[in-house]
């Protein structure tokens, strides 16, 4: 149980460094290929900078789980830096399928048509996440990125603003 809880009070902080002792404990006792676990992960991984590894561990999950949402934005946040558009277009099209109107769904769709170079329809569909979720941080931040794109500096300011709270 204690190292569930390390687990999740790294994961708050933004621990830095891989505690390969917890993951070897949990791998132990069976739980290792849990989503749970898999996705905590995935998640530490891309907080390292180890992309490659995160992309991986997500694929297993989406492939354990296809109609998990919970990652979905993280996901595709990753396959936007790979610049992976069709694994990113097939993401976004199983999701849709299943899950429309998810703030993680409009998340992802803005995504893919940012890689596009589409910056107006990223930005609708930024906004979208947004009506569904007023305190999703991260499409505030992503919105500035494409009103920057779209030269739309005082909105791109305000986006900001409300990311950083």
């Amino acid at each position: 149980m204690k190292d569930f809880y390390i687990l999740e009070v790294e994961k708050k902080l933004g621990v830095s460094k891989l505690n390969k002792q917890n993951w070897d404990n949990f791998s132990s006792i069976g739980f290792s290929d849990t989503l749970y676990i898999k996705s905590s992960m995935a998640i530490k991984h891309k907080s390292l900078n180890l992309i490659d590894r995160a992309k991986n561990i997500y694929e297993e999950i989406f492939e354990l789980d296809p109609y998990s949402v919970e990652h979905v934005d993280t996901f595709s946040n990753i396959l936007y830096l790979h610049q992976d558009i069709t694994r990113l277009s097939k993401l976004v099209r199983e999701t849709v399928a299943y899950a429309r109107y998810k703030p993680e769904t409009c998340y992802a769709i803005g995504n893919l048509y940012n890689v596009a170079n589409l910056h107006s329809e990223a930005s609708i569909y930024f906004r979208q996440s947004l009506l569904l979720n007023s305190t999703y941080t991260p499409a505030w931040t992503l919105l500035g990125h494409e009103f920057i794109e779209l030269k739309n500096i005082p909105s791109a300011m305000a986006a900001y603003k409300r990311a950083i709270g």
